[in-house]
């Protein structure tokens, strides 16, 4: 579960700094956009953190990992 929540982590601070990267380059950079988009990545990693504590403290729980 850890390896997963590693992972999920990683390819969203990717996509986030390619979301950044492409729109400088556009022209198009909005930063309220780039802070909702950012709320969401915190809220969905809190989520992920909340699961695995959760795992952690109730090993009956199944989690599927696809």
């Amino acid at each position: 579960m850890f390896n997963v929540a590693i992972g999920l982590f990683l390819c969203i601070l990717s996509n986030l700094l390619f979301g950044i990267t492409i729109a400088k380059i556009k022209g198009a950079f909005d930063k309220s956009k780039m802070l909702k988009s950012f709320i969401k990545y915190i809220s969905m990693i809190i989520g992920i953190i909340f699961l695995y504590i959760a795992g952690a403290l109730n090993e009956d729980i199944v989690i599927t990992n696809i």
